[in-house]
């Protein structure tokens, strides 16, 4: 029994494995085991007889998988037919063989074999070109589901289908082909542990027709995603070699990644079904990830062309198609981690072997490299592009160098592209001419069917005509200008947006400039995106400008280039006048230079543009000319905006900026506000943890040197258990209402909206403005319309809902906090330690006893390793250095100090602005030496520190060190203090004692003229677009 089982499974395992060879031996051992039975021993010499000779005839193997290098779903080669007369022998046989069984009952192992018989016959009339007598036989099928569950016998039920689906291809019936293929394709997955070779082939076929016939058909989107991510499936498996049929996966991968990318672009992409049987827990979550998954298999199918010893030009137009799809897609549906973006750039550089000097892959890796890598991936670049020192154009007066690197780089382009071009056409052709020979060697009879065999496997019945090829997309080189100023930009954003006095990133600048303007061509054919880069580029080398002209030290060189930034800045809103960030940098830029009419203009127009964009308002409200509007301007802002989880980091920054603006608008106001503060770090610390950053307790850091330090009372560090005062009961934040404006779809409308709520902040504020200027900073303390209420909490949700169910009560006109709320002046340190409290116990972000001593003890963790949680530290650091100054104002020295030590703990001492705080602190308890440590401290850390050598001039002058005071102010008025009020009065005190009545007059007229005009926080710190 056990024998008779061995010789059906080794022979049907032979045929699974297509060991045609052996078939023989095993069907005589088959029949000598069955007696009895004949129809699967003589069915499976006949075919192993056919198959043999097909093999013989098509040269199978690897030119089988050649003939389809230039398929694309319009057109897929057909390997040649066989000529009937050459198989009319085998034909016969087995048509004997299943006219023999003629039981209607099919109830002997012959019938059923019989019916397996009549696929033998269907392919062989299928593969003889006679596809309706092969749909003919395939229509008779009845077979058993036990036979078809495994082994050969599911092979032919697959191969049935299959075949069936082909016939209906040629018999332009496309609805029975795709339907003939989904039922191949559900028999394999519901039998996944079917796995041999035959099976292998068949499904490939299936997959692989399928796949281009959903393309040309331009069926559903979930139905051809899931049968490319089938396709990507099997080849992710050990079922299907690296090396097997790499020609037809090339072009499924080359179609599945430009439809994954266009489907994506839509907004009709179908994420792959958790249900799907193909997929384990490994299944892409997104279209990155299955951008990445693809992207993968296809870098490891070129590896496989590099085996193949195929021309170099092959390898040089393949490289080059893949890099130009898999950066289509990412920069469509983003470049993902880090890591795999490093990894793209390894293959890249990799690459450079394949593609001789490419000009497009050197643009690919200006594009992922970091900063470190970027300037000598762009100097390349340019050098490709005959750009060999762009260094010369330093010196070009007349611009005469430039227009030269423009005509330099056109021709250096045309001639890259036509030469690839030429050697793209050529390489197509002789794959073509290689295709012909392969077909026309597999055996025919006449020269006439010979010299059709390449047109006739390639189109429908119905076509005659020659196929006219198109080069693929990607396959050669295809830079223009408007690829080379995205190159530019990007390397100008990525390595000299922190380096803006490097003459390289300004003539980069100019020199994108420079080629949109010459590009007449291109702004012809493609007017949109040659505007928009032109508007990029305008914006960017204003931008850049206007960084060089702050850090410049050359007064002449500096108001040049403010020039050539409100110039630049301007033809950018003239290109393009919705463009808000045009507007915003150009406002910036008018408000540094002085403008602050036209900076105001400019500035109110951004934001009517995007009234969602924070820093806009925070530029405004610094920009008026009465402070109680900018206090309106920043209470609007603070309402309108809430910060919650979903939101960045930046977005918290840039709150925190408006509070901390509010607050010092108003001490401006009304004098210092030390309580105030309290609620600005209790919202810091309910912002941490929503953005998951909250500190950790760590031990104390003793920067601050012994020669500098002031004894402090011992009461100062408290546990969490003594953190509660008399003072809790009055410190809750006060819930206010949320200002929501609706925006309507239309443009127009929406700005015009905005406009009109613009206008009604700044025009709503003249009824709260009393008396002139002077009567403004006379103003009592007692005034209602400027009363210190707490900072409002930005992450309160549902204001209205709470206010209707609590009741209406009536709204405070208040800011920031009322003075009122603290009882007997409590400071700081006893009210912030509370607030810190009563946050880790409403949103359980501390465990129980995890506070110990003062909050000088807390400082993130990690926080060298994450750039965010180092930014956000900063931010505290900057909140105790103001905290710090009010103390200071309020005479309040030690306080100030403690407050100043907590930034010094933060920052390990190194943080030049904390020192100079020190300095000041010291100073004003009449600490002179100490404060020179200090402050020398402090330019030892940052030599350029502009208000250290203000405040350290200041001391020298009172100690009548004239020379020093006047070196350190010169220092300072011609670098990075040009713009401060108090270094050119300081130093028309230094020429006044000097008697030098001249200078002195000069520095003081423009120390009155830079005073009315200057702003109470910095502008260099705002935000920049680069």
């Amino acid at each position: 029994m056990d024998k008779l089982k061995q010789s059906f499974i080794d022979l049907d395992q032979a045929r699974c494995d297509e060991k045609w060879q052996d078939i023989s031996e095993l069907a005589k051992k088959y029949k000598k085991y069955h007696p009895q039975e004949s129809v699967l021993e003589i069915t499976a010499r006949i075919e192993s007889e056919f198959i043999q000779h097909l093999n013989q005839a098509r040269n199978s193997g690897y030119s089988a998988d050649y003939i389809h290098a230039l398929d694309d779903p319009n057109h897929i080669a057909i390997s040649k037919r066989l000529d009937p007369a050459h198989v009319q022998l085998i034909l016969v046989r087995l048509l004997d063989i299943i006219q023999r069984q003629k039981s209607s009952s099919e109830e002997t192992p012959d019938d059923w074999q019989a019916q397996f018989s009549k696929i033998i016959l269907a392919r062989i009339y299928f593969e003889t070109a006679r596809f309706d007598k092969a749909l003919e036989w395939l229509q008779q099928l009845a077979l058993r589901l036990e036979d078809v569950e495994r082994g050969y016998g599911l092979v032919l039920l697959v191969q049935a289908r299959v075949i069936k689906g082909r016939c209906f291809e040629q018999e332009q019936d496309d609805e029975g082909a795709l339907e003939s293929y989904l039922s191949a394709l559900s028999v394999v997955e519901n039998h996944p542990d079917e796995k041999n070779k035959a099976l292998n082939s068949w499904v490939e076929d299936c997959l692989y027709r399928s796949v281009l016939l959903q393309l040309r058909r331009k069926g559903a989107v979930k139905q051809t995603l899931r049968l490319m991510r089938s396709y990507l499936h099997y080849c992710n498996t050990k079922r299907w070699p690296m090396h097997w049929r790499i020609h037809k996966r090339w072009i499924i991968f080359r179609h599945y990644i430009r439809y994954l990318t266009r489907a994506y672009q839509k907004g009709v992409y179908v994420p792959v079904d958790k249900d799907d049987l193909l997929y384990t827990a490994s299944k892409p979550t997104s279209v990155l990830d299955e951008t990445i998954q693809l992207v993968s298999q296809f870098r490891s199918l070129l590896h496989q062309f590099t085996k193949l010893n195929d021309s170099a030009t092959d390898l040089n137009h393949r490289t080059l198609e893949l890099c130009h799809l898999l950066v289509s897609a990412h920069d469509t549906v983003g470049w993902g981690p880090k890591d795999y973006s490093e990894r793209i750039l390894k293959f890249f550089y990799n690459a450079r072997v394949y593609t001789f000097n490419s000009p497009t892959l050197c643009r690919h890796m200006v594009n992922l490299s970091d900063k470190k890598t970027c300037i000598l991936a762009t100097k390349n670049y340019l050098e490709l592009l005959g750009i060999k020192n762009i260094q010369l154009t330093a010196r070009d007066e007349d611009g005469s160098v430039l227009h030269e690197m423009v005509e330099t780089i056109g021709k250096k382009l045309q001639l890259v592209t036509h030469d690839s071009s030429n050697s793209a056409s050529c390489h197509l052709n002789s794959v073509e001419k290689r295709i012909v020979d392969i077909l026309t060697s597999q055996g025919s009879n006449s020269n006439e069917e010979q010299g059709d065999a390449f047109s006739s496997s390639l189109k429908p019945k119905s076509e005659t005509a020659t196929v006219k090829r198109k080069l693929p997309p990607g396959a050669y080189e295809n830079d223009n200008e408007l690829d080379v100023v995205c190159t530019l930009l990007i390397a100008v954003k990525r390595v000299y947006a922190d380096m803006p006095n490097e003459e390289e990133g300004l003539i980069l600048c100019d020199l994108a400039v420079a080629l949109l303007e010459e590009a007449d061509g291109l702004k012809k054919k493609k007017m949109n995106q040659w505007k928009s880069l032109m508007v990029q580029c305008r914006r960017i080398r204003g931008c850049l400008y206007g960084l060089c002209a702050l850090q410049c030290n050359e007064p002449e060189k500096r108001l040049n280039c403010l020039n050539e930034s409100l110039v630049s800045l301007s033809k950018a809103t003239e290109l393009d006048p919705h463009s808000w960030q045009a507007f915003y940098e150009l406002g910036l830029h008018q408000a540094i230079s002085g403008d602050r009419s036209q900076a105001m203009a400019s500035i109110k127009r951004s934001v009517e543009l995007n009234p969602d964009f924070i820093p806009g308002w925070h530029l405004l409200a610094l920009l008026q000319k009465h402070l109680s509007q900018a206090l309106v301007i920043l209470q609007y802002v603070s309402d309108k905006h809430t910060i919650d989880e979903q939101d960045t980091l930046e977005k918290a920054m840039l709150f925190m900026r408006i509070k901390m603006c509010q607050l010092s608008v108003l001490e401006e106001l009304e004098g210092p506000c030390t309580e105030g503060y309290t609620s600005l770090f209790f919202l810091f610390f309910k912002l941490s943890k929503k953005l998951n950053l909250l500190p950790t307790v760590v031990s104390k850091s003793q920067s601050i040197s012994s020669s500098t330090s002031k004894s402090l009372p011992s009461t100062y560090s408290k546990t969490s258990s003594g953190f509660l005062s008399e003072n809790s009961s009055n410190m809750s934040l006060q819930t206010i209402e949320s200002i929501e404006s609706s925006h309507e779809d239309d443009q127009d409308e929406k700005q015009l909206e905005n406009k009109q709520g613009l206008d009604k902040v700044i025009e709503g504020e003249q009824e709260h403005q009393v008396g002139s200027e002077s009567g403004i900073s006379k103003r009592s303390r007692r005034s209602l319309s400027f009363s210190k209420t707490r900072l409002d909490d930005p992450l309160l949700s549902n204001m209205k809902k709470k206010k209707e169910k609590n009741g209406a009560r009536p709204r405070r006109n208040t800011i920031l906090g009322l003075r009122s709320s603290f009882k007997n002046n409590s400071d700081l340190f006893k009210a912030f330690p509370n607030e810190m409290n009563r946050a880790s116990h409403q949103d359980d972000s501390v465990t129980e006893g995890g506070i110990e001593k003062s909050y000088s003890t807390l400082v993130f963790q990690q926080a060298e390793k994450d750039d965010n949680k180092e930014r956000w530290k900063q931010m505290l650091v900057q909140l105790w250095i103001m905290a710090s100054s009010s103390y200071l104002r309020n005479k309040q020295y030690d306080e100030a100090f403690k407050a100043i030590q907590e930034a010094d703990q933060l920052t390990d001492g190194v943080n030049a602005d904390v020192w100079h705080q020190i300095g000041k602190v010291l100073i004003a308890q009449g600490q002179r030496a100490a404060a020179l440590d200090a402050f020398k401290k402090s330019l030892v850390i940052e030599p350029e520190h502009g208000l250290t050598c203000i405040s350290l001039a200041s001391v020298y002058l009172d100690m009548n060190e004239y020379e020093l005071a006047e070196y350190l102010l010169e220092k300072t008025t011609r670098g990075t203090g040009w713009n401060q009020p108090e270094a050119w009065y300081l130093l028309s005190k230094v020429y006044m004692k000097q008697e030098n009545l001249i200078d002195a007059k000069q520095c003081l007229m423009y120390a009155l003229q830079l005073s009315e005009t200057n702003t109470i926080q910095p502008l260099n710190d705002f935000p920049r677009f680069l």
